[in-house]
């Protein structure tokens, strides 16, 4: 499933398949589990190839400091997820970048105020 090009997301969508949901909850049995994400909507800036990145959970009590992400490719449903740091970027204005850290692109805040693309 593919999404549109909202100011300057993504936004490539699928579902989260239902062993890796299954996978998630055994693997991390304190998560609430109404909270894990089942529509995966990339928060990556627009690319036009290459993987796909989704937030599945990012409730953790402190004095975690992450989320757990899947990845995808166009077509292919999401097979593994891990626990990633945040991004420590924040924006002139104290906004939090809500990615994961080393992630390619524009940060959140950018990403929210760049201009459609055609």
């Amino acid at each position: 499933m593919s999404g549109t090009d909202t100011a300057g997301l993504c936004e490539a969508v699928t579902l989260l398949p239902p062993g890796l949901r299954s996978a998630l909850l055994e693997a991390h049995p304190d998560v609430d589990r109404q909270r894990v994400a089942d529509e995966l909507v990339c928060a990556l800036e627009a690319h036009p190839r290459g993987e796909h990145f989704a937030v599945l959970y990012d409730d953790f009590a402190a004095p975690a400091l992450g989320a757990l992400w899947t990845r995808w490719a166009e077509g292919e449903p999401p097979a593994t997820y891990w626990l990633r740091p945040d991004c420590t970027r924040s924006s002139p204005h104290r906004e939090a970048c809500g990615h994961f850290a080393a992630h390619t692109g524009l940060h959140t805040w950018e990403a929210a105020t760049a201009p459609r693309r055609p």
